[in-house]
């Protein structure tokens, strides 16, 4: 890909392919839970970003951003049940 842009990825393909991604993922998340759940998403999204942004040092780097999606969301899932655990002991 040159960094002009001509072969740009279609922005739409884009956009569908990654919400498609992360719905299945959130799925997945639904059905699981907690933190190990949180993870598939957003490993799922990185991959997704990576995969249709048509880049070939971001396809390289995939499985990196999968790991770091992975770890983002566990740590926010985490996050997002504390602010509900601390509420409920007040």
């Amino acid at each position: 890909m040159s960094k002009s842009g001509k072969n740009a990825p279609n922005t739409f393909f884009v956009v569908i392919f990654t919400a498609l991604t992360m719905s299945y993922g959130w799925g997945y998340c639904g059905a699981v839970g907690h933190e190990g759940g949180a993870m598939a998403p957003g490993a799922m999204l990185a991959m997704a970003l990576c995969l249709a942004s048509g880049r070939l040092d971001w396809i390289k780097r995939t499985a990196v951003a999968a790991l770091f999606g992975a770890v983002d969301w566990a740590w926010g899932g985490s996050l997002g049940s504390m602010a509900q655990i601390t509420v409920e002991h007040s």
